[in-house]
């Protein structure tokens, strides 16, 4: 996914070739796209991974179900997987259908040391990229800081209508925090829940009341060959 959030498409013997040749000619600088890294502590300290995708719920079961049901070759478990898979979660999800891996889970989020919500969510995600597989782009919010956070509440509201605007980040005005939709960029985020997550693909089993904090005050620098 950051590989094509800073759009870099092309076979990658190709981009090497731009890259050496833009370095030789001293273009390497015009070709830097930093971008926030995620830092996410749930052990007190001791437990501290970082990425570019965190996944609650929802998206940790999906993902062990790509790993279940798709050829470990790298591409099929990957965006290929993945974009099947939501696919038919949403199409699950269109026809009214809330079980197995599309169950609510219960969270406590704070953003910025602020309570906005404690319940139940149908989707949790927060990124420091724009643009995840497929193309999609779920992510509309304002603010400062380096997290996007996108939530959306198991009776949100118009969910069919709603569903082609957010995945373009582009919503329909009816997609706002009163109807079941949430989006905003924030420099910490804290949650306390009992289910499992996924931290740019890598699982972590659910444990129950374990707290989660997330930050993004490092940035990486990448180069595009483009």
């Amino acid at each position: 996914m950051a590989a094509m959030d800073i759009g870099v498409h092309a076979d990658p013997l190709v981009q090497l070739g731009n890259l050496i040749e833009r370095a030789q000619n001293g273009g390497i600088r015009q070709r830097l796209a930093p971008r926030h890294v995620l830092r996410i502590d749930y052990g007190g300290g001791e437990d501290v991974r970082r990425g570019m995708f965190f996944g609650v719920g929802v998206i940790h079961r999906a993902i062990d179900t790509i790993k279940q049901h798709f050829p470990q070759d790298g591409r099929s478990q990957g965006a290929l997987g993945s974009t099947v898979i939501t696919g038919a979660l949403i199409a699950r999800l269109l026809v009214g259908k809330q079980d197995g891996i599309l169950m609510p889970d219960k969270a406590q989020v704070m953003v910025d040391g602020e309570l906005i919500r404690q319940g139940e969510f149908r989707l949790l995600m927060a990124s420091t990229v724009r643009r995840l597989f497929a193309g999609m782009r779920p992510f509309w919010g304002e603010g400062e800081g380096g997290i996007q956070l996108t939530t959306i509440a198991p009776d949100a509201q118009h969910f069919a209508r709603a569903v082609p605007g957010i995945l373009r980040g582009q919503p329909r005005d009816f997609v706002t925090p009163e109807n079941g939709y949430l989006s905003l960029n924030c420099k910490r985020l804290d949650l306390r829940l009992d289910a499992g997550f996924t931290i740019d693909g890598e699982q972590v089993s659910p444990e129950v009341g374990r707290t989660v904090s997330i930050s993004a005050d490092q940035e990486v620098r990448f180069v595009s060959g483009a």
